[in-house]
C-alpha cells in the first residue's frame, strides 16, 4: 500500500512536470541539477534512465547496483543520485542545451518518465562605460557617462553610490546603450554602477569619476618634451651666433683693387 502510494506521487510530480513544460537554465562551464523531486524515504528506485534526443540516447543508467554511462556526449560530465533521480551535469556547454527525459522504475515495477527543458546560456558580458563629459563649470563639475553592451534586449540601468545626494538623469535604453549627467563637488571621486541584465542573468561594472580641473596641469613627459625643444632652440641659436663672431672678415673692391676690410 505504501509503495503504491510512493507511485501515485510519482505520477502526480511526472503528470505537474509535463502540464508546466519545466524549464532549467544553466550557464556555460557551471553546473545544473535536474531535479526529480522524488522523496527517497517514501519512494526505493529500482531503476533510472536518463535519456536525450527523444529517448533515442541513453546517457546515464542505473539497474539494481550497475551504473553505466553507454553515450559519449556527456561522458564524464554526469553525476546521478542513485536514491531521487536527480541528475549533475557539469561543465556545461551551449550544445548541452535539449530536452532530457528520466524513466523511473520502483520497485512495484510502476515506471514513470518527466521530462525537462535544459536551456544552457552564455554570461552575460559586462557592459562598457565611457566618460562623455567632464569639466569644473562655476565650481560644479558636471559628469556625463555612457553604458553600452554589444548583445542585444538587455536593459541597462545606473546606481550612484550610496549617500549621493545630487540629482541626476539617465536616458532609456536605446540602441544598447544609456546615459547619465549629474554633478560632483570639486575635489572629489564618485564611482558610479551601470547595471546589464535580462530576464535571467547579470552583470555589472563600475567608473570612478573624478573632477577635471579647468586647466589640467602638464604631464611630466609633456614638460620634458617641451623643455628639450627649448634646449635645442637655445643651442642652435649660440652656434649661429659663435659662427658669425668669428667667421673671417669679407674683401671689399675699391676701386677695382682688392681690399681686405679693416676691423677699427
Amino acid at each position: 500500500m505504501i509503495m503504491n502510494t510512493a507511485t501515485g506521487l510519482i505520477c502526480i510530480l511526472a503528470c505537474f512536470y509535463q502540464a508546466m513544460g519545466l524549464k532549467v537554465t544553466g550557464y556555460v562551464g557551471q553546473s545544473v541539477v535536474l531535479k526529480t523531486r522524488v522523496d527517497p524515504s517514501s519512494v526505493h528506485l529500482s531503476r533510472i534512465q536518463w535519456s536525450i534526443y527523444t529517448n533515442t540516447s541513453i546517457i546515464v543508467v542505473w539497474d539494481s547496483g550497475d551504473l553505466r554511462e553507454p553515450f559519449w556526449r556527456h561522458m564524464g560530465r554526469l553525476t546521478l543520485n542513485i536514491s531521487t533521480g536527480d541528475l549533475q551535469i557539469k561543465n556545461l556547454r551551449v550544445d548541452d542545451s535539449l530536452t532530457y527525459t528520466v524513466s523511473l522504475l520502483t520497485e512495484t515495477t510502476d515506471q514513470t518518465e518527466i521530462q525537462f527543458e535544459l536551456v544552457v546560456q552564455e554570461h552575460l558580458s559586462k557592459p562598457d562605460i565611457a566618460v562623455l563629459f567632464n569639466s569644473l563649470v562655476k565650481d560644479t563639475c558636471i559628469i556625463a557617462l555612457r553604458c553600452s553592451i554589444a548583445e542585444a534586449g538587455i536593459t541597462l540601468s545606473w546606481a550612484p553610490p550610496d549617500g549621493f545626494d545630487q540629482p541626476f538623469w539617465n536616458s532609456n535604453n536605446t540602441n544598447n546603450s544609456s546615459e547619465l549627467w549629474t554633478s560632483i563637488k570639486p575635489h572629489t571621486n564618485i564611482s558610479f554602477t551601470c547595471n546589464a541584465s535580462d530576464s535571467n542573468r547579470k552583470a555589472s561594472s563600475q567608473k570612478v569619476v573624478q573632477c577635471q580641473e579647468e586647466e589640467p596641469k602638464a604631464s611630466p613627459q609633456f614638460l620634458r618634451h617641451r623643455y628639450g625643444i627649448i634646449f635645442a632652440l637655445l643651442f642652435f641659436c649660440i652656434t649661429i651666433l659663435l659662427f658669425k663672431v668669428h667667421a673671417p672678415p669679407k674683401a671689399i673692391l675699391h676701386g677695382g683693387e682688392k681690399r681686405e676690410a679693416v676691423t677699427p
